[in-house]
């Protein structure tokens, strides 16, 4: 897929369908010759019914990457990763507690509203992490206290003071785990070429 169609399609769902689904087709489109070139299968998983083999601690990613010798049925082979797809005004670091317990359970996880694109991995290190140990029971324990303050908020009617607290909590994950890489297409509200050739290079090299 080139940047001009790239570009085209970011504008069609925006302007004519502007709905989650539509970012989750065109990064389906981009990712799967890629996948392909790694040896390794993109599969939709957003509609599962059961909570087996692709559920996770943050609930149903949209794709996932696995081994070609997967069988859903039998628990044969993989799943190297999961991608989550987001409408493309939506704030990524918003979804934290989501893509965080994604992590717990694949490891490695792409994030993406069409336009910001990152990359987050349990097993792999940004370059000033490397000799950091990430903290994955902190990580547990903080989405638990994310969930019990999302129980209680249900039951309160001045959720101003707990929605802060809740925030609050979305910040401290965000802090937990920086993304192995993270790529913004755009600059000054104008989608970049370069930027979506740094983009297709990271997804060629530098995560599944």
């Amino acid at each position: 897929m080139n940047f001009e169609y790239y570009c085209k399609k970011i504008d069609d769902i925006k302007l004519k369908a502007p709905i989650e689904s539509g970012v989750e087709i065109l990064v389906y489109m981009l990712l799967d010759e890629i996948i392909e070139n790694h040896d390794l299968s993109l599969v939709a998983i957003d509609s599962m019914q059961r909570k087996k083999r692709f559920w996770s601690e943050g609930g149903y990613s949209d794709l996932a990457v696995v081994t070609p010798d997967f069988r859903f049925e039998n628990n044969a082979g993989e799943c190297k990763g999961v991608i989550e797809t987001k409408y493309i005004s939506e704030n990524l670091s918003n979804h934290m507690p989501q893509i965080i317990g994604q992590l717990l359970t694949f490891k490695n996880v792409l994030v993406t509203n069409g336009i910001d694109w990152r990359f987050y991995s349990i097993e792999k290190r940004p370059g000033d992490q490397d000799e950091n140990e990430i903290n994955v029971e902190g990580m547990r324990e903080k989405r638990k206290e994310y969930n019990q303050k999302i129980t209680e908020r249900e039951a309160i009617k001045e959720k101003k003071d707990i929605n802060n607290e809740i925030n609050s909590i979305i910040e401290e994950m965000s802090s937990m785990i920086k993304p192995v890489w993270e790529v913004n297409l755009k600059e000054n509200d104008t989608m970049e070429q370069q930027k979506f050739i740094e983009l297709i290079t990271h997804l060629y090299q530098d995560w599944i």
